[in-house]
């Protein structure tokens, strides 16, 4: 599902950024931003963080009856609904000069890129998430769990550059659905309203 995630980002980044001075060869990378990156001209992915959105955390649901293969009629499913995922990406330029200027071009235009899809589009789903319902929702320029980049550079072993944070929340099924027993005929004892009378 990750590298599915990874290709579809590629994909839209490659489709939609614009821009004179962007290189015509950018390259969208997912590698650590560290000293040994040398994949120039890039926009950088760096998937730093996945973890469940439990603000989007919904209860167990109760699925509508429905038919098997040969047309008989199922139980109700009682399934574990979705986990709602958020994938953190650190989102970087770089240049083969480290042309600052440069890098900033680049990193704008990819910002302008991510902020028209406030929800990934079905023409740039690859692998298993052409069938995802609902669509990917993203999230561009909040605050991301990195709260000393100076550290995270540091762990890093590179220079600080300007980054921007890109979220992207799936819903992955984790449910094993099974089938329940569906009822069919209720039988009620009633009894004679005089020998109720008579207690």
């Amino acid at each position: 599902m990750i590298r599915d995630l990874d290709k579809t980002i590629e994909k839209l980044v490659k489709k939609n950024i614009s821009g004179d001075l962007v290189p015509p060869k950018l390259n969208i990378s997912f590698d650590r931003p560290d000293e040994k990156f040398k994949n120039y001209p890039a926009v950088n992915f760096f998937l730093y963080e996945v973890g469940e959105n439990l603000e989007l955390r919904t209860s167990r649901t109760l699925l509508p009856v429905g038919r098997n293969g040969e047309g008989k009629d199922k139980g109700l499913f009682k399934p574990h609904p979705p986990a709602r995922v958020n994938f953190s990406y650190l989102v970087t330029a770089w240049s083969k000069g480290d042309d600052p200027l440069d890098e900033h071009y680049i990193l704008g235009e990819t910002m302008k890129t991510l902020l028209l899809y406030r929800t990934l589009p079905k023409n740039v789903l690859k692998g298993v998430l052409k069938d995802i319902r609902p669509l990917p929702v993203t999230a561009v320029l909040q605050p991301g769990s990195v709260k000393s980049p100076g550290e995270f550079w540091q762990a890093m072993g590179g220079k600080p550059r300007p980054a921007l944070n890109y979220t992207v929340t799936l819903d992955v099924d984790v449910s094993q659905t099974r089938e329940l027993p569906l009822v069919r005929k209720m039988d009620l004892a009633a009894e004679p309203v005089d020998s109720a009378l008579n207690r």
